[in-house]
């Protein structure tokens, strides 16, 4: 429905005036306003302004903010965090337009990977776990911001030596949820050259989901300024949580 009613009688005696035979005639009125590119003030949406589209990635995010538009819509009056359309990038970010979106052969930044070229690197850390009864394991962290809890392979767990309290909870994962038996325990962890453990509560699983191939070496965070500063050694481990 696009249009409301402008005329209605609203009293029975207005209609008893009126006589019978009367028509009484409802005027549906739906007014269209002129397409405005919010760019270039053409009469086209800015999804294909060819002025916005022939500018490089810097000066389209430059037109936006210059006209105060949406990073998540191109809309005005209103930002990002404030958006209500679900809009969604092609790379899975709800932060900014398909059209804001870098070129493949730049450096993408994310809350899980960088990457560069045909090689992803996941946000791995090198980190320190330790059990109650004084066990120390140097082990590989995945830093998942997507996730509510924290997973434990059982291979470290067998290498601290714990037990824990044996469970039954439900993994939720973009294939679907499903019903899992595990352990429930403690460890507090640590980062390399860190000196401010955290207390965390962690879940049993099999195995971490993160492919080798996603762990950097020694020589590959040395290419990347703000990764040289990480303290790393390839042989740490060679899986996830081990």
């Amino acid at each position: 429905m696009f249009g409301k009613y402008l005329a209605q009688s609203r009293s029975s005696n207005n209609r008893k005036r009126q006589g019978q035979g009367h028509v009484n005639v409802r005027s549906n009125h739906i007014s269209s306003k002129p397409i405005k590119c919010f760019i270039c003030d053409g009469e086209h949406k800015i999804y294909t302004c060819k002025e916005f589209l022939a500018g490089e990635m810097k000066q389209r995010v430059n037109m936006v903010m210059s006209k105060r538009l949406c990073f998540r819509c191109l809309m005005p009056g209103h930002i990002g965090s404030r958006c209500q359309r679900k809009w969604r990038c092609e790379c899975g970010s709800e932060k900014h337009h398909n059209m804001l979106h870098p070129p493949a052969e730049e450096v993408k930044v994310s809350s899980g990977v960088v990457s560069s070229g045909n090689k992803v690197y996941m946000r791995i850390l090198p980190v320190t776990v330790m059990a109650r009864n004084g066990v120390k394991v140097n082990t590989l962290a995945l830093l998942d911001h997507g996730s509510d809890t924290s997973l434990c392979s059982d291979n470290l767990k067998k290498k601290l030596g714990i037990k824990g309290e044996r469970i039954k909870y439900t993994s939720c994962t973009i294939h679907g949820n499903m019903e899992k038996e595990g352990w429930r325990f403690r460890l507090t962890v640590e980062g390399k050259n860190e000196h401010e453990p955290m207390n965390v509560e962690f879940l049993t699983v099999p195995k971490i989901p993160a492919s080798e191939e996603g762990i950097p070496t020694m020589e590959e965070l040395s290419k990347w300024e703000h990764l040289r500063l990480i303290p790393w050694e390839d042989h740490w481990a060679k899986e996830v949580g081990s």
